[in-house]
């Protein structure tokens, strides 16, 4: 069995501690606005104040698990900022976020969406044993989808949510625009619209996008119009440094110098 599917099987089987932990944790360390997510082991252990039992456990004698638990918080950051790098919000707020979602203790659903975009999308791999081509003997394992992957079909996910309402009983959610057709289970939902992130914003936790880098030539999300908010952008040069001359060494190294190069940025007002 490959070993990051191992070590995801064992994390989960403790997921719910895992969740309840780490939830704990992060609306202690979450409640100012871009104040950073507990990260650190040991502080998600003295951090989450409502421990107990397995819980209280598992950070003590297993800190390995807590320690894979907040690298994968971690990835998941990064992943949805990199996804969202063209867009208003880009992930920016992530600790106002996720803080009042664990708050309102109704994390699951969030959390199930992005499990259940890597479970679906698991790939079987196998290995063939002795030295004929008749493959008698073989291994077989369940392989995770890159992230990269699995953060571009959250995304896709993000793009066909459906906003809905709650019926008069609360017992059902019905489609905000009655022509439109229910939707599925692997539907995203929302109740209201986000705001618009173009200012900064302590309710939401959003900086706003003055100074964003944006594409003075692009129609799209990235395009300077959409991006600054009808406030217009500057032009600035900038001297960066960047990979450059890069050569392969066998095996298996791939060296480069660091090289200075001038580029105009377009910034937002």
């Amino acid at each position: 069995m490959d070993a990051d599917l191992r070590q995801q099987e064992e994390v989960c089987g403790s997921c719910k501690v895992c969740r309840d932990m780490f939830s704990s944790a992060a609306v202690e360390g979450a409640v100012a606005v871009g104040s950073p997510l507990v990260m650190d082991p040991t502080s998600i252990c003295r951090k989450a104040r409502r421990l107990a039992g397995r819980q209280a456990e598992l950070c003590q004698a297993e800190p390995e698990v807590v320690a894979e638990l907040a690298r994968g918080a971690r990835l998941g950051v990064r992943e949805c900022q990199f996804q969202f790098r063209f867009r208003r919000w880009n992930c920016s707020s992530h600790s106002k976020a996720f803080g009042r979602i664990l708050q309102q203790g109704r994390e699951d659903k969030p959390l199930d969406s992005g499990s259940q975009a890597v479970r679906s999308h698991t790939r079987t791999e196998c290995k063939c044993h002795g030295l004929s081509g008749s493959c008698a003997l073989r291994t077989c394992w369940q392989k995770l989808p890159p992230f990269r992957e699995v953060g571009a079909r959250l995304l896709e996910r993000f793009h066909g949510a459906s906003r809905v309402m709650g019926t008069n009983d609360g017992k059902a959610l019905l489609p905000a625009v009655r022509t439109l057709k229910p939707p599925g289970r692997a539907d995203l939902l929302y109740a209201a619209d986000s705001p618009d992130f173009c200012a900064p914003n302590r309710r939401t936790g959003s900086p706003g996008t003055r100074g964003r880098a944006c594409n003075s030539s692009a129609l799209d999300l990235s395009g300077c119009d959409l991006l600054c908010c009808g406030r217009g952008h500057r032009q600035e040069s900038v001297q960066l440094e960047e990979n450059c001359l890069c050569r392969f060494h066998w095996c298996c190294v791939v060296q480069c110098h660091r090289c200075r190069v001038r580029k105009e940025l377009s910034l937002c007002l």
